[in-house]
């Protein structure tokens, strides 16, 4: 009798874990949908529910009104959801995630005083000295710099075709912050033509 006893208490806490990982789930996505079809409304009012409140831990909450605010572009609001974020005790890989939306953000509008402090973060959260993704495109678009031409001509070089089009169009801007007109020209054309390629292949 004992022993059923404790198999059913065992049971029925494998059952609630198992219906908490899969509501979790489905109310991430469910937001997420929300967010991708820009139904702001269905997204506050699932945000907001007291059920979500209470099952999403508050990093997951704050993170969703961050994709909020990127998605309304309030720049106010992104950094000041950043700091909520920062309150709370984050792995170095949530941080990560966190100021990457931030600088992809900025970066997206070509704000180099909003880009800079989210890079620096970045910065001190990279494990080596290498070269990252966010060092060259803060260099070309925030910077309007030069620094990693040859960098990027080795990366372009060594790419695979499919990659190839997004690497010349950061050519293409590199060449224009050197004020090299023609350079430039060349590598958008060649980006724009093989885009068309692959629209029509």
């Amino acid at each position: 009798m004992k022993n059923e006893l404790i198999i059913g208490i065992v049971v029925v806490f494998v059952v609630i874990f198992v219906l908490e990982i899969f509501l979790k789930a489905r109310i991430r996505k469910t937001l997420t949908t929300s967010l991708i079809n820009d139904d702001l409304a269905a997204f506050d009012s699932i945000r907001n529910n007291r059920f979500t409140m209470l099952l999403l831990p508050r990093n997951d909450l704050f993170y969703f009104d961050l994709q909020k605010a990127v998605a309304l572009k309030d720049n106010q609001l992104i950094d000041k959801t950043i700091r909520r974020l920062e309150s709370l005790k984050l792995t170095d890989s949530q941080k990560k995630t966190i100021y990457s939306t931030a600088f992809y953000h900025y970066l997206s509008l070509e704000d180099a005083v909003h880009i800079e402090p989210y890079y620096q973060k970045l910065s001190e959260l990279k494990g080596s000295d290498g070269i990252t993704e966010e060092d060259v495109l803060y260099d070309v678009y925030a910077k309007k710099g030069h620094k990693y031409l040859d960098y990027v001509l080795d990366l372009y070089e060594k790419a695979a075709i499919d990659k190839k089009a997004s690497l010349e169009l950061l050519l293409a801007k590199i060449y224009e912050n050197l004020a090299d007109k023609k350079k430039a020209d060349e590598y958008f054309k060649k980006a724009k033509q093989r885009l068309n390629r692959q629209t029509t292949a």
